[in-house]
């Protein structure tokens, strides 16, 4: 079980520790949260993937840096990166002390359509025909809404994804907010949290193909793609990963490929394609219920 320490340093097992508790109370209900919510769901399927690749000869780097990457990115064809990426979403500790006091303060002057939303987000606004006011939104819900609220209206014209918007935007307000926020758009390592530029920074020179088995990934892969001049190829997701379902389909992807890197994409594509077969055969293998 990792350390109290490791999880207070980590973005993903954070939810798992409870500060607000003290000695042997934090660390039962860590302990329990690790037993329900980690140990089944995430640490055993790895535990079961890591040693899979192994025994097909693939180089596994557990408690992976940044220098870890780097290092794959100049001697791997395929790196694959099973981790946490915290995108644009705001969650409830990333909001530090101070912020309803200074938000107001830090938007002034900023001339950009996103920090004029916020502005008049955080004033009443009078309602239809000026029969009554909205109240004023606080500063947290001001800020989540700006990340998926319609705001650039009357700006050129462009079409993105809905998480692209909200990553994009989310980058601006870490950058107004310094000292009031958590910034988003970061991928966990061992070592920490680092953003888009450092990772590109890790993988240059790189021209195999990137599986980013995170979720959300897309923002992350969209960006290693232009600032890479799409020299390498991604794998990556729109949506949450479970880290059991993940595993399991990486497996099949490793059995399929055989090891064999000119063959990860097609086996990709293969497990893909026939997935649910794949599942109640594993099923029958492990002599559970396929049905």
């Amino acid at each position: 079980m990792a350390q109290a320490d490791t999880i207070t340093r980590s973005d993903y097992l954070a939810p798992f520790d409870d500060p607000d508790l003290k000695g042997e109370e934090r660390v039962a209900r860590r302990s329990a949260q690790w037993k329900t919510n980690y140990a089944e769901n995430v640490a055993e399927p790895l535990g079961g993937l890591v040693e899979k690749a192994q025994a097909l000869g693939c180089d596994v780097r557990t408690a992976a840096t940044l220098l870890d990457l780097s290092a794959a990115a100049r001697e791997a064809k395929v790196v694959i990166l099973y981790t946490h990426w915290k995108g644009g979403d705001f969650s409830n500790d990333d909001f530090l002390p101070g912020l309803e006091a200074k938000l107001q303060d830090k938007l002034a002057g900023i001339d950009d359509p996103l920090a004029v939303w916020l502005r008049a987000a955080l004033k009443p606004q009078s309602a239809w025909m000026g029969l009554r006011r909205r109240p004023a939104m606080s500063a947290r819900e001001a800020l989540r809404r700006c990340l998926n609220s319609r705001i650039e209206a009357g700006t050129p014209c462009f079409s993105e994804l809905a998480s692209t918007t909200a990553s994009r935007r989310r980058e601006k307000v870490d950058l107004w907010l310094a000292d009031c926020v958590k910034p988003g758009n970061r991928l966990e390592l061992f070592d920490g949290l680092h953003d888009k530029e450092a990772i590109a920074a890790a993988m240059k020179g790189f021209a195999g193909i990137l599986d980013l088995s995170a979720c959300k990934s897309t923002f992350l892969g969209d960006y290693l793609g232009r600032s890479s001049n799409q020299s390498f190829r991604t794998v990556q997701f729109l949506e949450w990963q479970y880290p059991n379902e993940a595993a399991l389909r990486a497996g099949f992807v490793l059995d399929a490929a055989n090891g064999r890197a000119d063959a990860y994409m097609a086996g990709r594509n293969f497990v893909a394609c026939r997935y649910p077969e794949l599942v109640r055969a594993e099923l029958r293998k492990r002599g559970g219920n396929d049905g």
